[in-house]
C-alpha cells in the first residue's frame, strides 16, 4: 500500500495534467451548489443538497473511476453516472446532512449554555460527528469501484476505516484543508473543488482498496474485503 504523501503527491500530478476536466467537472456540480446556497432557505437547501449535488459529486467520482479503467470519460460521463447513481448519492448526501445538522444543533443548543458540562457533552459530539463523517470516505468509491448497495458500502468504509484509521484520517485532513483553502474565495471552490475533491478521493480509496485485493490473494488467513467483494 502507497504512503498518504505518495498519494497526494500523483493526485496532484493528475489534476495539473487534467486540469480541464477537473475545471469541467467543477463547474457542472457548482451550477447545481451555487443556487442553493445563494437563493434557497437553509432547511430547503439542506433537503436539496443530497438529492441535486451529491449525485453530481458521485457523477465526478465515477468519471474518475472509468478513468482509471481505461475507459472513455469526461462531461457526458458525470452527468450519466449522476443520473446513474442517484439514489445511493442521494443517501449518502443525507447521511452527511444529518450528521452535520446535529453538530449545528449540538452547538446551538449545548454550546449556548453557561455550564461545562454542556461544552463538554457538544466537544464530545463534534468528535463523535468528525470520526462518523471520516469514517464514511471510502462509502461512495465502494458503491462506485464493488458495486454494493448504500448500506453495504457504508459498513465497509467503517471496516476500511478501522483497518487504516492514521491512513484515512490523513486523507480527510488533506481534503479538509483544500477545501478551507478553496473555500476562502468563492470563484476558486467553484472552479476546483469537486473536480480535485473527486480526483484525490478516487486515488486515496483506489489505493485501500487495492492493497485489500492484494491481502486477500496472499490466503484466506488475511483480513481483507473479500467479505466486501
Amino acid at each position: 500500500m502507497r504512503k498518504l504523501s505518495e498519494i497526494v503527491v500523483r493526485a496532484g500530478s493528475q489534476i495539473y495534467h487534467e486540469l480541464i476536466r477537473i475545471v469541467l467537472f467543477s463547474l457542472a456540480s457548482s451550477a447545481v451548489l451555487v443556487p442553493l446556497v445563494m437563493f434557497v432557505p437553509v432547511p430547503i437547501a439542506a433537503v436539496l443538497l443530497p438529492l441535486l449535488y451529491f449525485p453530481a459529486l458521485y457523477g465526478v467520482l465515477a468519471a474518475f473511476h472509468r478513468k482509471a479503467e481505461g475507459q472513455p470519460w469526461g462531461l457526458q460521463t458525470v452527468w450519466r453516472e449522476a443520473l446513474r447513481g442517484f439514489a445511493p448519492a442521494a443517501a449518502f448526501g443525507a447521511l452527511c446532512v444529518a450528521l452535520l445538522a446535529i453538530l449545528y444543533i449540538s452547538w446551538w443548543y449545548y454550546g449556548g449554555q453557561d455550564n461545562l458540562m454542556y461544552t463538554m457533552f457538544a466537544v464530545f459530539q463534534t468528535y463523535f460527528i468528525a470520526m462518523a463523517l471520516t469514517s464514511q470516505l471510502y462509502t461512495l468509491p465502494l458503491v462506485i469501484g464493488r458495486n454494493m448497495g448504500i448500506g453495504r458500502a457504508i459498513a465497509g468504509s467503517v471496516t476500511l476505516f478501522f483497518r487504516h484509521p492514521l491512513y484515512t484520517a490523513g486523507a480527510c485532513f488533506q481534503l479538509l484543508v483544500v477545501t478551507a483553502a478553496l473555500g476562502a474565495t468563492v470563484v476558486g471552490f467553484a472552479v476546483l473543488w469537486a473536480g480535485m475533491a473527486g480526483c484525490f478521493i478516487h486515488m486515496a480509496a483506489r489505493n485501500v482498496l487495492e492493497s485489500e485485493e492484494k491481502r486477500a490473494a496472499e490466503g484466506p488467513s488475511s483480513e481483507s474485503m473479500a467479505d466486501f467483494g
